[in-house]
């Protein structure tokens, strides 16, 4: 029946749908939560966020 093929299809894009954007929040959740610490030292590291000994900063 068309109504019922309509309804599978329905439902298999909900559900499709549903862990596309469950995978998604877990892809955003883990990515932000790991290299959360990398990504402060990579900024902290940065020749012209630091005051370097010298005296001479540099800014891009």
């Amino acid at each position: 029946m068309p109504a019922n093929t309509a309804e599978k299809i329905g439902a298999d894009a909900l559900a499709s749908g549903f862990w596309l954007l469950a995978s998604g929040f877990w892809l955003l959740a883990s990515g932000f939560q790991l290299p959360a610490s990398s990504f402060q030292l990579m900024l902290r590291g940065r020749p012209w966020c630091r005051p370097n000994p010298g005296g001479t900063a540099r800014h891009p």
